[in-house]
Formats: C-alpha cells, sequence, structure tokens
C-alpha cells in the first residue's frame, strides 16, 4: 500500500467499503469489524480501525439503506412518472455527484444516494403535470447517515425536473441556518452566498457550471434588503430559486415548490 499514512487509510477505507459492497445482507458493526480485522491482516494496515468502521458504517446506511415509502394508497399518483418523462437533463445532480466523488465518498454510496433521491423525487409531483396538486412527505434517517446529502441531492434532482422555487427550513438558530446555507451553497448553488466573497465553491468549481439563484447568505435569512442586495427578483425564475430559512413551529425541511 502507498506509504503516505493518510492515502494507505484512506485506500484501506475504499476496500473495506467495496468489500461490503458485494454483501446480499446488511451487515452489522460486528460484521464490519471482523471485516476490518481481517482486510487489515491481509493488508497490513496498522492504522486505527475505528474511525474507518465508523466511516463504513455511514456507506452501509447510506447504500443499504432505501428504507421503505409508506404511501396514501387512495392519493392519485404515479411515482414512475420519473422513469417515463422524456428530455429531463440530470444537469445539477450529475454535478453534485461528481462533488461527492471528489470529496472522496465511495462511488457507491454516491449511486446508492442518488437512486434513493430519484425515488423520493418520484414521490413528488412532476412540475410539469396540468392543474393544482399536493405532495408532502418526510423523510427520517439516523444520526450521520447522510440526511444533509440526501436532500441536497433531492434538491439538485427536483431542479434538474423543473422545480423552480424551492425552501429549506433550518433549525430555529442562526447558526444552523449558517451551515445550512454553507452546505447548500457547496452542493447547489456552486457559489458562495458570502456577499463579501461570492467565490465558487463546491459543484461551482467545475466550471460552466449554471448557478441557480439564492436570496438569502451565509449571514442573512430571508429579508427584503438580503433580497435585493442578491440582484435577483423572488417572481424572476429563469433558474432555481432557494432560500435556506430558519424554522418556526410546524415546519418540516425541504420545501419544493413548481
Amino acid at each position: 500500500m502507498n506509504d503516505n499514512p493518510a492515502e494507505r487509510e484512506k485506500s484501506f477505507t475504499s476496500a473495506l467499503i467495496s468489500a461490503l459492497d458485494l454483501l446480499k445482507e446488511t451487515p452489522t458493526r460486528l460484521d464490519i469489524e471482523e471485516k476490518a480485522r481481517s482486510l487489515a491482516a491481509i493488508f497490513s494496515f496498522q492504522g486505527v480501525l475505528g474511525p474507518i468502521i465508523d466511516e463504513a458504517m455511514i456507506a452501509v446506511v447510506t447504500r443499504m439503506g432505501a428504507g421503505v415509502s409508506l404511501v396514501d394508497v387512495e392519493a392519485e399518483h404515479d411515482q414512475e412518472w420519473i422513469f417515463k418523462r422524456k428530455g429531463i437533463e440530470w444537469t445539477y445532480s450529475e454535478a453534485y455527484e461528481k462533488y461527492l466523488k471528489a470529496e472522496r465518498w465511495h462511488p457507491s454510496v454516491v449511486r446508492s444516494l442518488g437512486d434513493v433521491s430519484k425515488k423520493i423525487l418520484g414521490h413528488l409531483q412532476d412540475p410539469i403535470s396540468e392543474g393544482s396538486w399536493n405532495r408532502r412527505g418526510l423523510v427520517i434517517g439516523h444520526v450521520q447517515s447522510g440526511k444533509t446529502a440526501n436532500y441536497i441531492g433531492l434538491i439538485a434532482k427536483a431542479a434538474d425536473a423543473g422545480y423552480k422555487f424551492i425552501i429549506v427550513i433550518a433549525g430555529i438558530h442562526n447558526n444552523l441556518r449558517k451551515q445550512t446555507q454553507e452546505r447548500i451553497d457547496e452542493g447547489f448553488i456552486g457559489r458562495s452566498s458570502d456577499p463579501e466573497n461570492r467565490v465558487p465553491v463546491g459543484v461551482g468549481l467545475n466550471g460552466n457550471y449554471p448557478h441557480p439563484a439564492t436570496l438569502t447568505t451565509i449571514h442573512d435569512d430571508f429579508k427584503k434588503n438580503t433580497a435585493a442586495r442578491s440582484g435577483w427578483q423572488i417572481n424572476d425564475f429563469s433558474k432555481p430559486i432557494i432560500l435556506v430559512i430558519k424554522k418556526t413551529s410546524g415546519h418540516s425541511k425541504p420545501c419544493i415548490s413548481g
């Protein structure tokens, strides 16, 4: 293996996740610990296994945790619309998946995340469908199971499918809203929302990225002055618009509107 300790750990982690990817049944933590020890002997890996096992656990939950959808059987809805509709260009979602791989997410985890977010989008309505409609749902996940990555992936796919106005309702405190804005900047907007330093970040580092508009910043929740300084009008749907706002009683996240 590579002589660089960090690279050795990265290679070993990738090998462990790849080995787990071949299993037909979802492994327990004990299974992962046993597999890690056996691979460590094969690779002569002398590093600490604990953090690697934790990372593998997250990968397993994200890869194999497609979960179960509880759907109102009386609701008239074709969740296969996303596969039937022709001509969707997955520009934002492919850019996000490429960004995650650059951030050293394992390809199998990224692939699974894409599959899950597409399934969730299927439960929403096709944004170009006629008439009025109302779809709502709730996604529940364990701590460190990829919930933020899940809803950013959903946002990216929704924008590709034609949703134009997206609201992400973060926590009740400014620091959590700021952290969420930063993650959205990196994974979807592609540009820092800091008005003093609007440089490309995350997905936006990859040239020719079609930046969505945002009417909030890392410093400010949605308000008239912030929106005015953004240079975008709230009813200008020439590109997707996203807001990251604080939560009030009764709200969940995210909210996606056609």
